[in-house]
């Protein structure tokens, strides 16, 4: 990773900043799972030996090259990332502006290590993203500024969720199944930030927020108990968001509120118990899956100065609200 960073004094008490840079980062998996069948030995009359302990069991093996249904499950996965950003920020006493762009070109694959003849057995993707950005703090006074941001971002897919093969769940009875025409997701951000400090390590900001996303990864159901990430489309995501830090004395409270909001529309399959047949699929406008509509976090502080000495508690509740009512609460 390289960062070069400039700056310079330009006309009316401003300071012009250039940053430019790049990173390389590899990344692989290397994959093995199989499952064996075990039987134990037996004698010339064919009886089997009685089970002692595990220690003088003898057994030999069904299936010495491992079962056919774990083949998927043996992989090679490479994850390879070059980027190069630039920057420039003006900034004056009244307000700064940020510009620049990130370019991102990502190689992104698996090969499986023994044949399939059934399914795909090996999977690169190539593509390159260009990210631009762009902010204006506008400071309205010494304690209060006002700021306003465009940028656009992408995700991309955990590169294990491109092999088609079988993840089994440790806390149900369900499984996963890899995608590989899994797509990387892209997004458009934009923010607007009310900020107040009213006095040393003190704040409050108030802020909305609007995303425009590009193929959202979500899970899909495939049948029986098996699901699959998959694209679908395109999804807005807005809200606003409220965070404070107040002290009174050595103690203080912290904390933040976020309202969530988000659309897609994806294809439904249903069942009309009325008629006894299934439905043609119809469009369904819904929250994305995970969607945490109301988010309060709380934080109790205690600092000493003098005895350099700080610590805190957090308290954190999430309320996820559907049309038939509340689905979950956690703290």
């Amino acid at each position: 990773m390289v960062n070069l960073a400039y700056r310079s004094a330009v006309h009316g008490d401003g300071t012009l900043e250039v940053k430019a840079g790049g990173l390389y980062r590899h990344k692989t998996r290397f994959n093995l799972q199989d499952a064996y069948d075990l039987k134990p030995t037996t004698n010339a009359n064919g009886v089997k030996q009685v089970f002692t302990d595990i220690n003088t069991a003898q057994w030999t093996v069904y299936n010495t090259a491992g079962t056919y249904d774990y083949d998927l499950n043996n992989y090679r996965l490479h994850e390879n990332i070059t980027a190069g950003y630039g920057e420039i920020k003006l900034s004056f006493p009244r307000w700064d502006l940020f510009g620049g762009a990130r370019v991102e070109h990502t190689q992104q694959g698996y090969r499986l290590n023994t044949f399939y003849p059934t399914g795909i057995n090996s999977v690169d993707k190539d593509y390159t993203d260009v990210l631009p950005s762009v902010m204006a703090k506008i400071k309205l006074n010494d304690r209060t500024n006002l700021r306003l941001s465009y940028y656009k971002a992408i995700a991309r897919p955990n590169y294990y969720d491109l092999v088609p093969a079988t993840r089994l769940s440790v806390t149900s009875a369900t499984s996963t199944t890899g995608n590989p025409y899994l797509n990387h997701t892209t997004g458009d951000n934009y923010d607007i930030r009310w900020e107040w400090y009213p006095r040393a390590e003190e704040q409050l900001f108030a802020g909305v927020f609007y995303k425009k996303l590009q193929n959202p990864i979500e899970n899909a159901y495939v049948s029986g108990s098996v699901d699959k990430p998959q694209n679908f489309g395109n999804a807005t995501d807005y809200g606003a968001e409220v965070a404070f830090t107040r002290y009174f004395g050595r103690f203080g409270v912290t904390g933040n509120y976020t309202y969530l909001y988000s659309k897609i529309y994806s294809t439904k399959s249903y069942y009309d118990l009325s008629t006894g047949y299934s439905n043609p699929d119809t469009l369904q406008k819904r929250s994305l899956q995970g969607q945490t509509d109301h988010t309060l976090n709380l934080s109790l502080l205690y600092k000493d100065i003098k005895g350099a000495f700080f610590c805190g508690g957090r308290l954190s509740v999430h309320r996820q609200v559907h049309r038939g009512g509340i689905s979950h609460l956690w703290v």
